[in-house]
C-alpha cells in the first residue's frame, strides 16, 4: 500500500468499489485505473481482486 495511513481502511477501500458497482448494468463499462482504458465490470473486479491478492501477499511477506 503506497499510503500508509490507508493500511487500516484497506478492507473498507476494496469493498466500496464491489458494493457500487453491484447497482451497474452488466451492459456498461467501467474506466479502469489498472489498465487506463473502460472495462466490463466483470474484468475490473477480476483486476480489483487480483491487487487484493497481491496486497495480501506482499503483507505476509513483510511479516515473514
Amino acid at each position: 500500500m503506497r499510503i500508509r495511513k490507508l493500511k487500516d481502511h484497506v478492507q473498507t477501500l476494496y469493498r466500496q468499489p464491489k458494493i457500487t458497482l453491484g447497482t451497474v448494468d452488466d451492459r456498461l463499462t467501467v474506466y479502469s485505473q489498472f489498465q487506463r482504458r473502460n472495462v466490463c465490470k466483470k474484468e475490473f473486479l477480476t483486476d480489483l481482486d487480483d491487487a487484493m491478492h497481491d496486497y495480501i501477499q506482499a503483507l505476509e511477506q513483510e511479516t515473514n
